[in-house]
């Protein structure tokens, strides 16, 4: 998991526990009132995270989060 501030990468390969620690994270005491956004690579994993949601979880794919940015002059 790299980090720096408030943001944190999540990577590695399928089957090594990504969804199983997303899951363990989003259930526990210290997050329960953050805000949360993840951004996605596909919609298969978008909607796989969206199980997850507690209320505090937004996901998006990557093209979503471009094409807002796009849509906002940001680049």
């Amino acid at each position: 998991m790299l980090s720096s501030a408030n943001v944190h990468i999540l990577s590695g390969s399928a089957g090594t526990g990504k969804s199983f620690l997303t899951n363990i994270i989003l259930q526990s005491e210290y997050f329960r009132f953050t805000k949360i956004c993840a951004i996605c690579p596909t919609h298969k994993a978008k909607y796989v995270l969206q199980k997850f949601n507690k209320g505090n979880l937004a996901v998006y794919t990557i093209a979503s989060i471009l094409s807002k940015i796009k849509e906002h002059s940001y680049i």
